[in-house]
C-alpha cells in the first residue's frame, strides 16, 4: 500500500486526514468572514486563475451582482494588459514556490485594472499569497484588493500637470526667445522689469540701460497721455486691451509705429503688481495702410471724371458704389441700395442674373458682354460694352465691379454695315450669308421652344432663256418681281432670302400655317401678276419644302440641301410635262 502511495494512486476519502478537513473547514470560515466584513474585494483563484470564489464587495466595485460574477472568467474581469500581466507574475511566481515549496511565500502587490460593468475601468491594487495544502503544495491563490482608481488619477494628473508646466515654461522661453514681437513687463510706475531681445532691438538700449527705464523715456510729450490713459485704463477695469497705437522713440531718436496689448499683472493673493503685453512694429501696416489711401484717392479721382459707367454691387445686385457718369445716365444720384437690374432693360435681365450667379461662384476672370438700359431723355435703348470682375474679401466673393462703355453709336454703324453685308442690293431681300445667319438664329430659337419650322427653296424657272431672250435686264426685272411675288405671299416675320442667281429660299418661323396653304397662296399671287404683265413670258417656280424638328436639331444648310432636293424633284417633273408652272 505504501508502495502505491508513493507512486501517486489516489487514496479513498475515507483516508483524507482530519487535519486537511479541518484546514479546509477554517479557510471557508475565513473567506466568508473576510466577504461580511471587508469593504475591499476579496477573491480565491485555483492555480488555473480561475476564480473559485469572490467577495459581495464585487457588486459595489464592479456594478456586478454574485450571481453574474459567477459565469465571469478573471480573463473577462481584467484588461486584456492586466491579465496578460498576472498571468505572467504568477506563471513567475508559481515556478518559484514549487522550485522551493518550503521556502518561498508569495506576499507582493500587484495593479490590475477591472472591467466594471458599465464599461468603464477601475485601478485596484492587489496583495497575493498562496495557500497550501498539508505538503506546503501550492494549491490555491488569495487576493485581497484596493480601489486605488482616484489615487491613479491624481497621480496621471500630477504626471500631466507637471509635464504640461515644463512644456510650458520650455515653450515660454522659446516664444520669447525667438518671437519677432517686442515683450514686456513694467510695474504700477511704468518701469521695465522684464523684456525679451526684441525689445533690446527696437529701442536700441543695453539690457542694463533697459531694466527699470520709465516709459516716459521712450514716449514723447504728444502720446505720453495717451499711453497713460490706456495702462490706466486696463488698471482700472482690469480688462486686456490688445490693439493701442503710439510711438516708440528709440535710443538714436528714431520714431517707430507700434501696436501695444496691455494686460493687467497680479500676485498670488490677486492685487496688481503691473502689467505685460506684445508690442508689434506697425511701420510697414502704416505705409500699406497710406498706400491703400492714396490708391483710393486716385480710384475716386479716375472714376470720378472717367466717362464709362463704374459700378460696384454686393452678392445680392445691389449697388455699392456709382460713380457720376452712372448717376448722369440714371438720371438720378441715389443709385447706392438700390437694385442694379431694375436699370437693365428686361431682355437681357436673365444675361445679368446668370452673369451675378458666375461670380458668386468665385469666377475669377474678367466677364465680357454686351447689354443694354433704357435711359432718361433718351430715344430707344442705349447699348453697352461690359466688363465685370468678381471682388473678394477674406478670399470670398463680396461683390462685383462693373465697368460699362456706351457703344449705342458703334452698335448703329455695326448693324450700317451688317445690312451692307447681308442685303441683296438688287431684291433687297437678305442674300446667302444674311439668310443663313438669320435662319441659323432662329432655329436655336426653334429648338428652345419645340415648335416646327418650314423652309422653302425656291428657283426661278427659265431664268437663263429670259435673260436670253429678253435680255439681263429683263432678268434682273424678273429676279425682282419674283422678290415682291414672296414679299406678298409671306409674313413679315418670315425669313426671305435670295442666295443668288434664281435660287430664293424662305424660313417660315412658325408652323402653324400648313405648307399647302401656303402654296395656294404663292400660286394666287404668281396668277396675279401674270395678269397684270406686259410680257410675254410668265413667272413660275419651282418649290422644295423641309421641315425643322426640335427633336432632331439640324443646321440650315442641311435644311436647304433637302429642300433643294425636293425642288429638283418638281423641277424635272415640269420638264417632263412640258412645261413650267406651279
Amino acid at each position: 500500500m505504501k508502495k502505491k502511495e508513493k507512486e501517486g494512486s489516489t487514496l479513498p476519502e475515507s483516508r483524507i486526514s482530519r487535519k486537511k478537513e479541518k484546514l479546509l473547514e477554517d479557510s471557508e470560515e475565513l473567506y466568508h468572514l473576510l466577504a461580511d466584513h471587508m469593504k475591499d474585494l476579496v477573491w480565491l483563484l485555483d492555480l488555473n486563475l480561475n476564480i473559485k470564489y469572490i467577495s459581495p464587495s464585487v457588486e459595489k466595485l464592479t456594478g456586478y451582482n454574485l450571481n453574474e460574477i459567477q459565469n465571469i472568467t478573471l480573463e473577462k474581469l481584467l484588461s486584456k494588459t492586466s491579465f496578460d500581466k498576472a498571468k505572467k507574475f504568477f506563471s513567475a511566481e508559481m515556478t518559484k514556490a514549487l522550485a522551493a515549496p518550503d521556502d518561498y511565500v508569495l506576499k507582493r502587490s500587484l495593479e490590475l485594472e477591472l472591467n466594471c460593468r458599465d464599461g468603464c475601468m477601475i485601478w485596484t491594487e492587489n496583495t497575493f499569497s498562496f495557500i497550501r495544502d498539508e505538503h506546503r503544495k501550492p494549491v490555491s491563490i488569495l487576493c485581497e484588493g484596493r480601489d486605488i482608481t482616484d489615487r491613479r488619477r491624481a497621480e496621471k494628473a500630477l504626471r500631466e500637470s507637471e509635464a504640461w508646466h515644463r512644456r510650458s515654461e520650455e515653450r515660454y522661453r522659446n516664444i520669447l526667445d525667438n518671437m519677432e514681437e517686442a515683450y514686456y513687463e513694467v510695474d504700477l510706475k511704468g518701469d521695465l522689469t522684464f523684456f525679451n531681445a526684441t525689445a533690446v532691438t527696437n529701442l536700441g538700449y543695453s539690457n542694463d540701460e533697459m531694466m527699470g527705464m520709465n516709459f516716459r523715456k521712450y514716449v514723447d510729450k504728444e502720446n505720453e497721455q495717451k499711453v497713460f490713459e490706456a495702462f490706466h485704463r486696463v488698471f482700472v477695469t482690469g480688462e486686456f486691451s490688445k490693439g493701442v497705437d503710439w510711438e516708440l522713440i528709440s535710443k538714436n531718436g528714431e520714431k517707430k509705429p507700434i501696436e501695444s496689448s496691455i494686460s493687467l499683472m497680479k500676485d498670488v493673493d490677486g492685487n496688481p503688481v503691473g502689467f505685460r503685453g506684445i508690442i508689434r512694429d506697425i511701420t510697414e501696416r502704416k505705409r500699406a495702410e497710406e498706400a491703400l489711401r492714396e490708391s483710393e484717392r486716385k480710384f475716386r479721382s479716375l472714376t470720378e471724371t472717367a466717362q464709362d459707367i463704374i459700378l460696384t454691387i454686393d452678392m445680392k445686385g445691389i449697388i455699392t458704389y456709382a460713380n457720376p457718369a452712372a448717376a448722369s445716365m440714371a438720371g438720378r444720384n441715389d443709385l447706392v441700395g438700390k437694385v442694379l437690374r431694375d436699370f437693365i432693360s428686361p431682355e437681357v435681365v436673365n444675361q445679368h442674373l446668370e452673369m451675378l450667379d458666375k461670380h458668386r461662384r468665385g469666377f475669377t476672370g474678367t466677364m465680357s458682354y454686351e447689354s443694354q438700359i433704357s435711359a432718361r431723355d433718351h430715344d430707344g435703348l442705349i447699348y453697352f460694352d461690359v466688363k465685370s470682375t468678381t471682388l473678394f474679401y477674406h478670399g470670398k466673393p463680396s461683390g462685383v465691379l462693373i465697368i460699362a462703355r456706351d457703344s449705342t453709336e458703334r452698335k448703329r454703324t455695326e448693324e450700317q454695315i451688317r445690312l451692307l453685308a447681308i442685303v441683296d442690293t438688287l431684291t433687297g431681300l437678305f442674300n446667302r450669308r444674311g439668310f443663313i445667319t438669320l435662319a441659323e438664329q432662329q432655329l436655336k430659337t426653334a429648338y428652345r421652344t419645340e415648335k416646327k419650322q418650314l423652309l422653302f427653296f425656291i428657283d426661278l424657272d427659265g431664268l437663263k432663256m429670259i435673260n436670253d431672250t429678253y435680255g439681263h435686264d429683263e432678268g434682273d426685272h424678273a429676279l425682282q418681281k419674283t422678290a415682291m411675288i414672296l414679299k406678298q405671299t409671306f409674313r413679315e416675320s418670315d425669313i426671305i432670302g435670295r442666295l443668288g442667281g434664281d435660287e430664293f429660299a424662305v424660313l417660315v418661323v412658325d408652323d402653324d400655317e400648313l405648307q399647302k396653304n401656303i402654296l395656294k397662296r404663292l400660286k394666287e399671287r404668281i396668277k396675279e401678276e401674270s395678269t397684270v404683265s406686259d410680257v410675254s413670258y410668265k413667272i413660275s417656280m419651282s418649290i422644295g419644302v423641309a421641315e425643322y424638328d426640335p427633336s432632331r436639331p439640324c443646321k440650315v444648310e442641311e435644311l436647304m440641301l433637302e429642300a433643294d432636293r425636293l425642288m429638283y424633284i418638281q423641277k424635272k417633273e415640269k420638264k417632263q410635262a412640258g412645261g413650267y408652272h406651279i
